[in-house]
């Protein structure tokens, strides 16, 4: 499931249900090693580099002994630690979260002060001054989450440009004169 969502709302796509597990050439190595992030996501970054991978699938058996070492907690944060580390689709969230806030309360806005004042409530809503406050309110918290959403944009710019990766990662090099 996690996979899924991931491909899904990110531009990276990752190999679902891989490992860590990897037999890695000297090639991969050498530009993984490149990498000078310090909280690595090895599966992700692995995938990032774009390397044509090869796959051997087999069935894990169930553990006889002991039990696993990741927990439903640590699965989770290795999750978030994924999104935050691989995307910027997080940061960018805010930002339509206070789009959808503030259009969804200016328009509930619109309609009650036509509904009462225009047409004089002829749908005895009967609407108090607590009620539009609370759509003002709502109103302006979309503001602050658009303005956030904008200040999110540069540090996801930021963000990139401090993990200092590679813009291209170079396969082989001719030496023909070509």
């Amino acid at each position: 499931m996690f996979y899924a969502t991931f491909n899904k709302l990110t531009r990276q796509k990752l190999t679902p249900n891989a490992t860590d597990f990897r037999l890695i050439d000297r090639q991969v190595q050498q530009e993984f090693l490149k990498l000078q992030e310090s909280d690595r996501i090895t599966r992700g970054l692995i995938d990032w580099l774009g390397f044509n991978p090869s796959f051997v699938k087999f069935d894990a058996r169930i553990r006889k002994h002991g039990q696993a070492s990741y927990s439903q907690s640590k699965l989770l944060g290795l999750a978030t630690n994924t999104f935050v580390s691989l995307s910027s689709v997080p940061l960018h969230l805010v930002g339509y979260l206070g789009v959808i806030i503030t259009s969804l309360s200016l328009l509930l806005g619109l309609v009650v002060l036509i509904e009462q004042v225009v047409l004089g409530d002829p749908l005895h809503w009967n609407f108090t001054g607590t009620a539009m406050l609370s759509i003002l309110i709502l109103f302006l918290m979309g503001l602050v989450l658009i303005a956030q959403g904008i200040m999110s944009l540069y540090i996801s710019t930021i963000n990139n440009q401090s993990k200092n990766r590679p813009l291209y990662i170079i396969d082989y090099e001719r030496s023909d004169g070509i």
